[in-house]
């Protein structure tokens, strides 16, 4: 056990290796400075209030933690080495890397670890805390399983500006975790990043004292982006951001109740919301200058507002599960985006969803009761999706409904018999040709007796009502036509 500083610092500037207890109780350590090149801490067990590594210069610097309990809040202020890396950390009270107080402050790393095996992925009630930092090569972060605290990266660079770090070896992935309480704002990524397989999860209450109310990615710039496989809990803003190269939403989920928000984000290269399945997504005032991609997306509700698609938006085959929490909007733009991709299938169906929304919007007044009977009828005839089997049935029926109120105008004195019924067949038949305007309960081509005045209402009437039926079944037959 060390439980002495100085025991502690003459191991760090000789060996600079570590394997035990260190026992520091309720004391605040500041390290300035050290010998080595390499200081690993390995299986140990720490026990102090707050260690600080303060303006430690040494680009040949490696500082690694493995398989530590770490007992103590770690804090990097204005330094700049090479590595930083954790491996399988079993506890960490608090990890802050930052610029520290000074005006020229700055906390400049090559690479970042902090990796977890996956079997041994313990929870973590961590506060990480990365603001005014650079790292120039590498900035993993796997299998952190993160139950409480909170995950913030602010003002921070990745890569390095005016240099082509995709042609190098570069890695900026968190992935396969579980984060808490996130806030990634105003950073800059120069290169490719990567949050794959993550979930983004948050505790309502410990964000009451917080300027942000929820996971959020704020005004940060990004190059290319991937998000595949995540999952977002309850609500996650992604808001004032910008997206330089490709960026990847593919096969993303979110929980029952939760809210995917996209808000004044511009993109301007490939976008891809594939196979994403969520509870809610709204996108609102975003620009897509390339191809945006929503193929095969399932959602329960879908918000699109002052959102502009320069190119094609692709929504072949999507699914929204509850169409009548969207408003028309929304769906109206979904159809047009679908008209000019000439999906003529998916068209016709989100078409069908904006008749039946508006239907349901108009209300009965006398400024709308003219699209309101248009709608209904259109409605009682085919449905808004068209079904000619609807049309079909709806033609025979209302042909038999008037025909026998006027077989009965006709004869209302009649006792029915056999001979009687198969009148009442063949005049049924005649009855449906719609361009057939004798009395087709007689065996003479003559018209109805003028003195049925009644007879020739209905007769008109019923004339008019398969005429519209045969209509809406031929223009059913016609829906996938250009």
């Amino acid at each position: 056990m060390i439980s002495r500083i100085d025991d502690f610092d003459a191991i760090l500037n000789t060996t600079g290796v570590i394997s035990e207890i260190i026992n520091f109780p309720n004391k605040n350590l500041v390290i300035t400075n050290f010998e080595n090149n390499h200081i690993e801490f390995s299986n140990c067990l720490f026990n102090a209030e707050t260690i600080t590594f303060r303006n430690i210069k040494n680009e040949d610097l490696t500082i690694r933690f493995s398989n530590c309990t770490l007992h103590v809040n770690l804090v990097f202020e204005n330094c700049k080495f090479q590595n930083l890396e954790f491996y399988d950390t079993t506890e960490l009270s608090s990890l802050k890397l930052s610029s520290g107080n000074e005006d020229d402050g700055v906390l400049s790393l090559k690479r970042f670890y902090f990796t977890t095996t996956k079997n041994s992925a313990l929870p973590l009630n961590t506060n990480f805390y990365f603001a005014k930092c650079t790292f120039s090569s590498e900035f993993l972060i796997t299998h952190l399983n993160q139950s409480l605290g909170f995950f913030l990266i602010s003002n921070s660079e990745f890569g390095i500006k005016d240099v082509d770090t995709d042609k190098n070896y570069n890695n900026y992935t968190i992935r396969d975790s579980k984060l808490h309480n996130v806030c990634i704002e105003r950073n800059t990524f120069f290169t490719t990043v990567s949050f794959h397989n993550t979930v983004f999860s948050y505790n309502q209450k410990d964000l009451e004292k917080k300027k942000y109310k929820n996971t959020i990615f704020y005004k940060n710039n990004f190059q290319t982006a991937g998000f595949t496989e995540c999952t977002f809990e309850n609500i996650c803003h992604i808001w004032s951001s910008e997206f330089k190269n490709a960026s990847y939403f593919e096969n993303i989920k979110s929980l029952q109740n939760s809210e995917l928000r996209i808000i004044e984000n511009i993109f301007h290269k490939y976008v891809t919301f594939d196979k994403a399945e969520l509870n809610s997504l709204i996108i609102h005032k975003c620009e897509f200058l390339n191809i945006a991609s929503f193929q095969e997306i399932k959602v329960n509700k879908i918000t699109i507002e002052k959102t502009s698609f320069e190119k094609l938006a692709l929504f072949d085959d999507s699914e929204i599960r509850k169409i009548k929490s969207c408003n028309r909007r929304t769906i109206r733009i979904i159809k047009q985006q679908l008209q000019k991709a000439e999906n003529r299938i998916d068209y016709n169906r989100f078409r069908s969803y904006e008749l039946s929304i508006y239907h349901e919007e108009l209300k009965w007044t006398w400024k709308n009761g003219k699209d309101k009977v248009i709608l209904g009828a259109t409605w009682l005839v085919t449905g808004f999706d068209h079904s000619w089997r609807r049309a079909l049935v709806f033609t025979l029926a209302a042909g038999l409904l008037f025909y026998s109120l006027f077989f009965i105008s006709e004869n209302y004195m009649l006792d029915f018999s056999l001979s009687n019924w198969r009148e009442y067949a063949s005049g049924y038949f005649r009855f449906l040709l719609v361009t057939d305007f004798y009395n087709p309960i007689s065996e003479r081509r003559t018209y109805i007796d003028n003195t049925n005045t009644l007879g020739w209402l209905i007769f008109i009437l019923g004339k008019i009502v398969i005429a519209f039926g045969i209509y809406e079944m031929i223009q059913a037959f016609r829906k996938f036509k250009a």
